[in-house]
């Protein structure tokens, strides 16, 4: 997922990710922030890339709505049709990663270096973090 939308559901800011396709998956998944920035006008911060950021619980798949600006952080372009909806966002230790796009399974050593991010759950984290307005929407 590409800066600054990983930090921003790694923060609790976004609980919405748009997407052109929809999926049946619910479940745990790790954000993995891309190396190439997105690159729409924003005025987020742009955290690291290539490593992993959080792990958050996607618990839901509909069509967007207008509604859903706030949460995902930008106005939906016409391209987006689903709202992919995350909760519980958990920051974890930054670990140089190479992700791939959409949702996919970890191979054998892929899910070792998830394994060394994980114990690192920042202590401040214990609670699950609610998701907040995006600043700056």
């Amino acid at each position: 997922m590409r800066q600054p939308w990983a930090s921003l559901i790694s923060s609790g800011h976004k609980g919405i990710e748009l997407r052109s396709r929809a999926t049946q998956y619910r479940g745990a998944v790790v954000i993995v922030s891309g190396v190439n920035l997105w690159r729409g006008q924003h005025s987020h911060p742009v955290g690291p890339t290539g490593v992993t950021i959080c792990t958050v619980e996607l618990v839901d798949c509909r069509p967007v709505r207008s509604s859903d600006a706030a949460s995902a952080c930008l106005e939906p372009p016409a391209e987006y049709e689903w709202a992919w909806v995350l909760e519980n966002p958990m920051p974890i230790k930054p670990v140089p990663f190479s992700g791939k796009l959409g949702l996919w399974r970890p191979n054998g050593h892929e899910m070792e270096l998830i394994t060394r991010a994980l114990p690192s759950l920042l202590a401040d984290q214990r609670t699950r973090t609610q998701h907040t307005a995006c600043p700056g929407l």
